[in-house]
């Protein structure tokens, strides 16, 4: 079963998040791609942790390292 991390609404996409453990990297892209498959209308962004950590550096939190 996939259950992605957020719903963001106001633009209809699913995130999923992968800043823990990088070796789920192509587990988490297998499933996104299954998915997509059989809901090609659902949107699926996979964000690594360097966007991650890009995003907080970009909205002022500094970078994490």
């Amino acid at each position: 079963m996939f259950t992605p991390d957020f719903y963001l609404p106001d633009v209809d996409l699913y995130l999923e998040l992968t800043t823990m453990n990088q070796s789920l990297v192509t587990h988490k892209n297998r499933k996104i791609r299954l998915m997509h498959e059989l809901y090609p209308e659902v949107s699926v962004r996979l964000l690594y942790r360097k966007d991650f950590h890009r995003l907080l550096a970009k909205f002022g939190f500094g970078p994490l390292i």
